[in-house]
Parts: structure tokens; sequence; C-alpha cells
């Protein structure tokens, strides 16, 4: 990144945090309310979503980097990170020691998104619930951090009905389409989520991603 002689944007978070809602809202914003809307904006940005890079939020603090990263409860995240990570074959989640091994590289690769951002307060965190419950509150905050003012409002509901069109036309089956579904929805009806439940409340580092999670939540209280 910093290819160009331009600020970064970055929309960096780890899968299942609603990446795909909040890209598709933040460009929405962006054309509403930035000069000459979107295709001026990534004129005058470098512009990134999806990295799922944990790496880049030990960047240093630059005046011109813009990281946004969504964090969102172990509890309610991690079954559904494992069943979006899973081969899913005639409903079978595979072998308890599959799992285990999995799940375990997950908290792992989760504890270096929470702890990497404790220790760099110039990471812009977000909440999933507010992303997903408060999303016009949030991309205020986002374009407020960029010195935009967020005026003219996002049509959220015409927001999720374009990224559903997508998914429907991307995902032939019922399986694939519950596995990948891109918008926020009760996790209990994700295919295999009790399953993936016990997997991650049996796991080694269960408490410890806990602890670290509100740790995160204590180093961004006003």
């Amino acid at each position: 990144m910093i290819l160009e002689d331009k600020p970064d944007v970055i929309l960096n978070s780890i899968q299942r945090t609603a990446n795909t809602f909040l890209s598709v809202c933040f460009r929405n914003a962006i054309d509403l309310n930035y000069p000459e809307g979107y295709r001026k904006f990534v004129d005058d940005y470098n512009f990134y979503h999806h990295t799922h890079s944990p790496i880049l939020l030990k960047m240093p603090d630059r005046k011109n980097i813009f990281q946004f990263t969504t964090f969102r409860n172990p509890e309610q995240l991690m079954p559904s990170l494992l069943v979006f990570n899973m081969t899913m074959q005639e409903g079978d989640m595979g072998l308890d020691e599959e799992l285990d091994d999995l799940m375990d590289s997950l908290i792992k690769e989760y504890i270096k998104y929470i702890s990497y951002s404790i220790n760099n307060k110039s990471v812009n965190v977000l909440w999933f619930d507010d992303v997903t419950k408060n999303t016009h509150e949030v991309l205020k905050c986002m374009l407020e951090t960029l010195g935009l003012s967020y005026i003219k409002l996002v049509d959220i509901d015409r927001s999720k009905k374009s990224i559903e069109e997508i998914n429907s036309k991307r995902y032939t089956t019922e399986d694939l389409y519950m596995k990948n579904h891109h918008l926020p929805r009760d996790i209990e009806s994700t295919h295999g989520y009790e399953v993936a439940k016990k997997v991650f409340d049996r796991a080694l580092n269960k408490n410890i991603l806990i602890d670290l999670y509100s740790e995160l939540i204590k180093s961004r209280a006003v």
C-alpha cells in the first residue's frame, strides 16, 4: 500500500463481520457525499476492502492511512467463521479433530486482529452490532474521520437488496447460499451452527480470546 502519493482508506476485518455490507454502504455514502462522487473519490484515495489481513493492523500511525476494522463478539463470530471456512458436503461438518484444529487456527487469527488493534490506537475500531443496527451512525463517523460530512443518507434497504441480488446469482444451492450469505442475519440460521458452537465452547483458547475482546472494548471506551 502507499503505492501512490495519495491517502489509503482500508476496510480490513476478519471474515463474517459484515465486510460486504459495510463496503457497499460506505461506497454508496461516498458516492452521495463526496464531491463528484465515488469515481472522483478513488482518484483521490487508494480504497481497499475485504483485505482480511491482521498484519495491516500493525502499520504505524500515519496521517494518510485511514484503517477501519470491525470486531464482533467471539461467541457470535467464531461459530459463524467455522461454518464459513468448512468444506460442507451433504451437511457433514467433518471429524471432531478436524473441527477442533480449524477452530484453533481461526481463534489464533482473531487474536491477532484484536491484539494488534489494542496496541495500535490509529486503527478505527467499529463494532459489528453498530455496523448492522446503527449503520448511519457508523457511516457518519467514518466520513467524519475523512473530513467529510454525512448529509445525504444511504438507502440501507437498497444496499441490502443489491447484495442479495449478487448472492442469488453467485450461490446456486441453498447450502452455498447460507454458508456465504453476506448480509447480517441470525447466526442460528447458519447451516451447522449448533455443531460449530459446541466446537468453540470446548476450544482451548476460548477464554483467552474472550478476555482479549473485553480488553479491546475497554481500550476504546470513551
